[in-house]
């Protein structure tokens, strides 16, 4: 009896000296590794930075976000900070062009509070501004109509151009007038040595070869269109108001106004007008430069028996652009008339 006891107690010993369970007595495993960044948005050294790239951190595990870290740039801007697990983004309104900046982030932990173990840095430059310039204001403006012949062009732009590129490749004026380009204050100016033709239209195209100061091309080309005024009244309608001096030379003369319209035929003048109290007329009449002979001045009335001839007289005028005036004796009566070429 004795002898099992003691073969059993042998038994349990060697059974428990020989278990091979051996971590009740292990520390736990402690991260001492410091957190790393491993990769950087734009890279140090870069020299192509877009004006609106964002700066970005990539560490090598995640980063404790409650823990404030801290960020210098050199020159400043305003940042915005979006935090992610194992990443920080960095965005801004821009970069200034051509400008080197100086960024270092430091005092970041990882999970288990282990700190960077040196500030990282990086150094980039950025590229030149790329906005490019664009057309804000012309004279004439598109489209213009009855310009007088000694006008001149302007354009006007949103920046400084670089002055090389202004001339006759890059301003095309078509047709072409005998003058010369100049450029200053942001403006390219065209004048004419003679004055433009008479009822002609003008296109004017500025293309992509015009820069800015530092290289950026105008997008897509500029077009502009005018047309300068008749030399002639012939083939051309008019509107405006026209005066009748009823009681001319009294001491209180008395004047009345209509709204007509004139229209000029190869060889005829016609006057009508949306007031049944004034009646139609039509005269023939020869152009001379600066007057107009009439003749055989019929008018038409809608009350019978009021049309009548009158003699020959002149009237004299200023067409100046798209407005006419003129001003002539009809035996002891003064007419004028002011307006504006309608087509």
């Amino acid at each position: 009896m004795k002898r099992i006891i003691v073969i059993i107690g042998i038994s349990f010993l060697l059974f428990w000296g020989c278990s091979d369970d051996k971590t009740t007595n292990q520390p736990p495993v402690v991260d001492i590794t410091p957190i790393e960044v491993i990769s950087t948005v734009p890279p140090n050294g870069a020299t192509d930075v877009s004006l609106s790239d964002d700066i970005e951190f990539y560490f090598n595990e995640p980063f404790d976000d409650s823990i404030n870290f801290k960020v210098t740039i050199d020159p400043s801007i305003v940042l915005v900070i979006d935090r992610l697990d194992s990443s920080i983004s960095f965005r801004h309104l821009e970069f200034e062009p051509l400008t080197q900046y100086t960024f270092t982030l430091d005092s970041i932990y990882d999970m288990a509070g282990n700190m960077i173990s040196q500030p990282d840095t990086i150094v980039f430059t950025t590229i030149h501004e790329q906005t490019p310039p664009k057309v804000v204001q012309t004279y004439p403006d598109d489209s213009s109509k009855y310009l007088w012949v000694d006008t001149s062009i302007h354009i006007i732009f949103s920046e400084p151009l670089d002055s090389s590129t202004v001339n006759s490749n890059s301003v095309i004026i078509d047709p072409l007038p005998v003058g010369y380009l100049s450029y200053a204050n942001q403006m390219i100016s065209f004048y004419p040595d003679t004055d433009f033709e008479y009822y002609t239209h003008y296109n004017i195209t500025v293309t992509t070869d015009i820069t800015d100061t530092i290289g950026n091309h105008l997008e897509e080309d500029f077009t502009f269109t005018f047309l300068t005024t008749p030399a002639s009244l012939v083939g051309h309608y008019f509107s405006g108001v026209y005066i009748y001096c009823i009681d001319y030379g009294l001491p209180s003369e008395i004047y009345e106004e209509f709204t007509v319209e004139l229209h000029f035929t190869e060889d005829k003048f016609y006057l009508t007008s949306p007031n049944p109290n004034i009646c139609d007329a039509t005269c023939e009449f020869k152009q001379f430069n600066d007057h107009v002979y009439l003749s055989t001045y019929l008018l038409n009335c809608s009350t019978p028996g009021i049309s009548k001839k009158t003699p020959d007289n002149v009237f004299y005028y200023e067409l100046i652009g798209d407005s006419l005036h003129f001003e002539r004796l009809f035996g002891d009566t003064l007419k004028s008339f002011s307006g504006h070429i309608t087509k």
